[in-house]
């Protein structure tokens, strides 16, 4: 505020990915984090999404971009992760999917590295999978054995009110790849629209049964 008035700053540029220093991990006020029992850490490969659905805040923080972190810098991160203890790790990036030479590249590094040895969860679009079934071989290679999937609804009518770019159909054929090269699967999904009624959400989660999901992550839709 400047003289009781809002002064509204103009956004800054985008940072180049290739410049920023790796995470410096001993800086943490906490340590010793588990996932499902295992020591667990996260690493980020890129940035960012080109889609627009109406739930995510991405697209408000960096705009409707993608950039990804150089291959080298990915790997010395895991390697770094790996000695300090962790036996887990989970992608963060916002669509990895977005680019798959960029995720076969990665997973292919994993492999090449023998850092497979780790254990990997990622957070994956439906249509992405469904699209690319080469890549899930490659994910079971290097050793992902959970996926979180945005598969938001099954039904085609607010995937379209979301502007979610999947399908009932794309969210199934996804499913039934993961299912096939045992990668578990975290099914997300966004409930409580306004035309949401106690019968509507019943369907919803009988046509979520039908991806045959280990687990769900039920997220309700938010200003």
């Amino acid at each position: 505020r400047t003289g009781g008035a809002w002064v509204r700053n103009p956004p800054r540029p985008l940072a180049d990915l290739a410049e920023l220093a790796l995470p410096d991990r001993e800086a943490r006020l906490a340590d010793g984090f588990r996932f499902l029992g295992v020591p667990f850490d996260v690493v980020e490969t890129s940035r960012g999404c080109p889609s627009d659905c109406t739930f995510c805040c991405i697209s408000g923080m960096y705009g409707r971009t993608f950039r990804t972190f150089p291959l080298e810098r990915v790997v010395e991160d895991l390697r770094r992760a790996r000695a300090r203890g962790a036996r887990a790790i989970f992608l963060v990036d916002d669509n990895i999917t977005h680019d798959m030479s960029h995720f076969r590249a990665v997973c292919r590094a994993i492999v090449e590295h023998r850092l497979n040895d780790l254990t990997y969860m990622v957070q994956v679009a439906a249509a992405g999978i469904a699209r690319h079934p080469e890549l899930v071989a490659e994910m079971a290679t290097a050793n992902f054995r959970y996926a979180f999937v945005g598969f938001e609804a099954m039904s085609a009518l607010r995937l379209r009110q979301m502007r979610k770019p999947t399908s009932p159909e794309l969210n199934l054929a996804a499913s039934a790849l993961l299912r096939r090269h045992g990668i578990a699967i975290v099914a997300g999904i966004v409930v409580g629209h306004p035309e949401d009624s106690r019968t509507s959400l019943r369907e919803e989660f009988r046509q979520i049964r039908r991806l045959g999901v280990d687990m769900l992550y039920a997220q309700y839709l938010t200003p």
